[in-house]
């Protein structure tokens, strides 16, 4: 996977999820810059559990944004959220206790998973959000 550059294409227009997705977009270009190079694990262990730490972050912002404003996706939108955790906690773990190098698969997984979720899922709220504050100021 090549890095992803931020577009019009995974904009939401809501100002707080926008600038943690741009965030979350940074930190899996710095895991696809760490594929294929000679980098030492920990280095690696280190960007994919920032990405890891940062999308539960952004996770939490998401679902309170969502009980706040009564999104009736809550429930759907979380259990994604849940699968990506769950996902993410095994490839760390494949990483870390067993050394294995796995950082073209990971960045490919997160990549698809990030794009997709924004496009699929989060403008979905993102929608129901700009009516409740057309700026996108929440």
């Amino acid at each position: 996977m090549s890095p992803l550059v931020w577009s019009e294409q995974i904009a939401t227009h809501v100002t707080v999820i926008d600038y943690e997705h741009k965030q979350l977009v940074a930190l899996l270009n710095q895991v696809e810059a760490l594929q294929g190079k000679q980098s030492t694990q920990d280095a690696k262990v280190e960007v994919v559990q920032a990405l890891v730490e940062y999308a539960n972050k952004h996770f939490l912002v998401e679902e309170e944004l969502m009980l706040a404003h009564g999104y009736p996706g809550y429930e759907k939108h979380r259990i994604e959220h849940d699968d990506f955790r769950s996902k993410v906690t095994q490839l760390e773990n494949d990483l870390v206790e067993n050394n294995m190098d796995i950082m073209q698969f990971i960045s490919n997984y997160l990549g698809r998973w990030i794009v997709n979720h924004i496009q699929k899922v989060d403008k979905h709220l993102a929608t129901f959000l700009l009516q409740k504050s057309p700026q996108g100021h929440l």
